[in-house]
């Protein structure tokens, strides 16, 4: 059993000391919600899941994450994807093509979803990116 809350507020504090300009945030994460799965594999997730969220952020954005018993939601403010919203999970695709990532930490959320069943969905609208993963 690994506690999804303790991972994501542990995430948050380290992305918080290392990004002198991050995002504003907003948080609601339920206490000792449990998962049977990798913790190694659940700290990816998480820091997949938030590296994604200030790294595809504007300036004066913010973020909002919210934990709860069934499902994690974490939106961040940002410009469009290019492209097709569906296609932002695959192998080397980035929402834009100036960024200078990778384009793999939203695959590796993918298959580590895929692997414990979690349901992933993504959504964007007016300048609000979502990204919902149902454990249950």
């Amino acid at each position: 059993q690994v506690n999804i809350s303790g991972i994501l507020e542990k995430t948050l504090y380290n992305y918080q000391q290392y990004y002198e300009d991050f995002p504003v945030l907003e948080r609601s994460i339920k206490p000792d919600v449990f998962l049977i799965a990798s913790a190694s594999l659940m700290e990816i997730m998480a820091n997949n899941l938030v590296a994604n969220a200030v790294v595809h952020n504007i300036p004066g954005g913010y973020i909002k994450i919210y934990l709860e018993e069934d499902r994690l939601y974490i939106e961040n403010s940002g410009k469009a994807i290019q492209g097709k919203p569906e296609s932002l999970f695959e192998r080397f695709n980035k929402g834009d093509d100036a960024s200078k990532t990778t384009g793999l930490g939203l695959a590796l959320v993918k298959q580590i979803a895929q692997l414990y069943r979690i349901n992933l969905r993504y959504q964007y609208e007016n300048g609000v990116h979502r990204i919902t993963a149902s454990f249950r």
